[in-house]
């Protein structure tokens, strides 16, 4: 036992210097939704009740989304203002536009701090506007609001306070409650060429639904700055399926992956319908994303993402297990490949004799059956037949 235990170890010590190299490699990535979901209000004033909701869909039916109207610190919505005798004259219809607290990134990791669930919003004050415009006249009010939602936590409550002069309406002040939409986790990648195999498994941060989206995030480097995302669809939130726009996919804009520094890569997704399960697609569908990379084989301080790989024929990982009696070998490489598992007793060049032929899996892996160990020493190593 002492002498098969030794084959792994004397493996591993003839593959780390020189045939083998890391599989499938692993970042951080991040999607930020720029959409907030702010629900609806109800306040009572003299005995009167006042409702207020929002609103991006094409008939004003309300869903909910204020999204980001103004660079990083303003959102908008229309927003629907319930008030007593609006069953029979309808509801007071406004442009919203409202400041953001936290509009920077203090932290520099590339996400907008209001949108990070790990950052509180600790009662923070901003202002806004309301138009209404009924074809005839533009009525103009103010709006003041009094964010607050803690650490960790995807929801918290926005109180708003309106005036509307015009329409005799005073600090009316509703509380609401809101969401924000974050999600983190891993993407998973290889590189063969300029082609990225990618794939990722982002949970929905701050909430216990097991919401997520995962799929495959097949990307193509233009260069070592710049990744292009190509078509693909994920699985998301509901179960349903959602599509993300390809970095040609949106008129006008290309929305391509870009290399900033130490690691950090940002660009935006753009989903071709953020909701499925409402029938308006333009919601809910613009998200910041971030990637974090630690990987740099070469130490180029160009993470392996968009790095252009370095020439030679690719290296394949391989680990050693003994089941049942016999040798195993685990084998890793670009997706495809012909691997050969070669075994000799001594490094003379000329000792090493075919052990297994593996064409690897789509996924870049495989396994080879060694034969029984026999408690012969043995030196293992594995090599990318072009």
């Amino acid at each position: 036992m002492r002498r098969i235990l030794l084959i792994a170890v004397l493996a591993m010590a003839i593959l780390l210097p020189g045939e083998a190299c890391a599989g499938a490699r692993k970042a951080a990535m991040t999607l930020s939704c720029l959409s907030l979901r702010v629900r609806p209000a109800q306040v009572s004033q003299l005995g009167f009740a006042y409702r207020l909701a929002f609103s991006t869909a094409d008939d004003d039916s309300v869903n909910d989304e204020l999204y980001r109207s103004g660079g990083t610190d303003e959102v908008g919505s229309f927003a629907i203002l319930d008030y007593p005798g609006s069953e029979a004259l309808g509801a007071i219809i406004g442009d919203l536009q409202l400041k953001t607290p936290m509009a920077g990134d203090l932290d520099v990791d590339g996400v907008t701090d209001f949108l990070q669930v790990n950052l509180a919003v600790p009662g923070l004050s901003t202002t806004g506007t309301i138009e209404v415009d009924d074809g005839m006249d533009v009525s103009r009010g103010t709006v003041t609001a009094t964010w607050n939602r803690a650490a960790g936590s995807a929801s918290g409550t926005v109180q708003l306070r309106v005036s509307l002069p015009d329409f005799s309406i005073q600090n009316l002040t509703f509380n609401h409650p809101f969401e924000i939409y974050q999600y983190t986790g891993t993407l998973t990648y290889d590189v063969a060429g300029t082609h990225i195999t990618a794939s990722i498994d982002l949970p929905r941060a701050g909430v216990a639904s097991g919401e997520s989206f995962k799929g495959p995030m097949p990307m193509e480097r233009l260069d070592v700055a710049t990744l292009a995302r190509l078509p693909t669809s994920w699985m998301g939130p509901g179960s349903l399926d959602y599509e993300p726009l390809d970095t040609f996919g949106l008129e006008g804009i290309e929305t391509t992956v870009n290399y900033l520094a130490k690691g950090l890569y940002a660009g935006l997704v753009v989903l071709s319908d953020g909701d499925p399960a409402t029938p308006f697609m333009d919601e809910y569908d613009f998200f910041d994303l971030v990637i974090r990379d630690p990987n740099d084989a070469n130490g180029n301080g160009i993470p392996d993402l968009s790095d252009v790989p370095a020439a030679g024929p690719s290296r394949p990982g391989i680990s050693l297990a003994l089941v049942n009696g016999r040798l195993r070998a685990a084998l890793a490489g670009p997706p495809g490949a012909r691997c050969l598992v070669e075994r000799s007793a001594s490094l003379a060049p000329m000792s090493w004799t075919t052990a297994a032929d593996v064409t690897l899996g789509v996924v870049g892996n495989g396994e080879a059956d060694l034969g029984p160990a026999m408690g012969d020493l043995a030196l293992i190593r594995a090599r990318i037949i072009p």
